[in-house]
């Protein structure tokens, strides 16, 4: 694995394009576009407030950043073009980009998200009515473009729309071990994995896309809280968040396939990603590096 330095703050959160051409990573400074081969910055874009998480359209041509401050920034890949939207969120931790392009949703550091349509950028405020101020609100779109699953202190929501009609939630899954979600995937076969985190461990969830199949739980041996799924492993990584260790887990049955806490060395985890053409993992660490 190759250590990249790019940047002397934590990275708040990476993202690798669709057509595996580049990566993009954001730190309080700004945001910092990569070649995803060589990992060398193509372009720094700097910001007014820290920026901290950040999502590809799914043609590859654009970069969705959230703002600390609430706003949000649409950067071009392969010109200067820039674009800032104002909202009234006070502040985002997650983005997600729908896959048909035509909607961008950005969690908050509560249950509440913010839409917004790419034909207008004009946004809209969806909130579930829970209350939670406990961590960062992860956001993930269906393959078809029309759901939204947004973790909301110990729920998983999904958003659906009915024709003609505004998003409404519904509870898709409850934290059973008194903890809250801290992050969430769409893994194979469509199905959802999640990480629960309580005071005292954590937990992995796998809901099955498959209906009346009853959700899949393990416990995890420490406090990990991010996920990815990794190609060339088949297998869902699942790392410790702030700390070094990174294992993989089976997506059929969640059982531990191996454990290579040496990948991550010395360097404490922040986000993690796949890059889609090589399988590999992303991981941006507290340090300002990105390990490749």
């Amino acid at each position: 694995m190759e250590t990249h330095q790019i940047s002397e703050n934590r990275i708040t959160d990476i993202a690798c394009s669709p057509d595996g051409r580049f990566a993009a990573a954001t730190d309080d400074d700004g945001v910092y576009l990569l070649d995803a081969k060589s990992m060398e910055i193509i372009r720094t874009v700097k910001t007014k407030e820290p920026a901290e998480c950040v999502a590809f359209s799914p043609d590859s041509q654009s970069v969705c950043v959230g703002m600390h401050g609430g706003n949000v920034l649409i950067i071009q890949t392969k010109n200067a073009e820039e674009r800032l939207i104002k909202t009234k969120a006070t502040g985002f931790s997650a983005a997600a980009w729908s896959p048909d392009g035509k909607l961008i949703c950005l969690g908050q550091y509560e249950p509440a998200l913010t839409l917004i349509v790419t034909d207008t950028w004009k946004s809209i405020v969806l909130d579930p009515d829970i209350y939670d101020d406990s961590g960062r609100t992860k956001v993930l779109f269906s393959e078809n473009s029309e759901d939204i699953m947004s973790t909301a202190g110990n729920q998983i929501c999904i958003w659906q729309k009915p024709r003609g009609s505004r998003y409404v939630s519904d509870v898709l899954l409850t934290a059973d071990h008194g903890g809250r979600f801290t992050d969430m995937l769409l893994g194979p076969d469509r199905a959802l994995f999640a990480i629960e985190e309580s005071e005292q461990e954590s937990y992995l969830h796998k809901l099955a896309s498959r209906p009346g199949e009853k959700p899949t739980t393990v416990k995890l041996p420490d406090y990990f809280s991010r996920l990815a799924w990794t190609e060339k492993h088949k297998c869902i990584a699942v790392a410790e968040f702030p700390g070094k260790k990174l294992i993989y887990r089976k997506p059929g049955d969640l059982s531990e396939e191996f454990h290579e806490p040496a990948d991550v060395g010395e360097y404490p985890i922040a986000c993690i990603t796949e890059c889609p053409e090589s399988g590999f993992l992303l991981i941006g660490t507290r340090n300002g590096s990105v390990l490749h």
